[in-house]
């Protein structure tokens, strides 16, 4: 565990708690099911979410970004979490298996994974779950009075056949209907290949720093 506090520049907290990647899951309490965000974690990386619905691709991004190679992976039961770097800086990536998870996170940076090859059916419900999300960012945003988080979308699967561009996912997923307040943007890539991700992390990290300097001018 020292190895992940060197990696992202974490402190050893005062109280028991456990640590992964600069988070802390705290220990006194039985009732904590997921990671909460460590007072201490705004000197370290910025945090970044993979969410989507599964056999997206999301442990897939995470995994070529962190190790740079395509990895074998399995269904995801709970979350992973990786310090990687992307966009030329540091992250604490949480790849999480259900969008619900996000809520301990504290309204953070996402990227949701979506299969550009998929059905109708299939994007109407990752839709559906985007909008949950962003509703839901839109809350906790206002109540830690703070502007919205970056949204990208990742338009995965790009070698299968059928696979839409990201100006159709955009259409598909409504995105275009997202308030002026929730800063977002999509990008093509396949995850098994790593084509597209650094260009996504590129445009992520100018999506946090332009929400940055939104905020710091308001």
């Amino acid at each position: 565990m020292s190895e992940w506090r060197h990696a992202c520049g974490m402190r050893r907290p005062a109280r028991p708690v456990w640590l992964c990647a600069g988070w802390q899951v705290d220990t006194g309490s039985a009732h904590t099911a997921a990671p909460r965000l460590a007072t201490h974690a705004a000197v370290g990386p910025p945090t970044l979410v993979l969410v989507g619905l599964d056999s997206s691709g999301k442990t897939t991004a995470l995994l070529r970004l962190k190790y740079g190679h395509y990895v074998n992976t399995v269904p995801t039961v709970g979350f992973n979490c990786e310090c990687l770097r992307g966009g030329g800086c540091s992250w604490v990536a949480w790849d999480v298996a259900v969008l619900s998870a996000c809520d301990p996170f504290g309204a953070p940076r996402v990227l949701f994974v979506v299969d550009a090859s998929s059905g109708e059916e299939r994007l109407e419900d990752a839709r559906h779950e985007l909008h949950v999300l962003v509703r839901r960012q839109a809350a906790q945003s206002a109540a830690l009075r703070r502007s919205r988080p970056p949204l990208l979308v990742l338009a995965n699967k790009q070698d299968l056949p059928g696979a839409r561009t990201p100006a159709a996912m955009a259409d598909a997923l409504g995105l275009h209907d997202l308030t002026p307040a929730q800063p977002w943007g999509h990008a093509p890539a396949c995850a098994v290949t790593g084509e597209g991700l650094p260009e996504a992390m590129d445009l992520l990290r100018r999506l946090l720093l332009k929400a940055q300097d939104t905020l710091s001018r308001g």
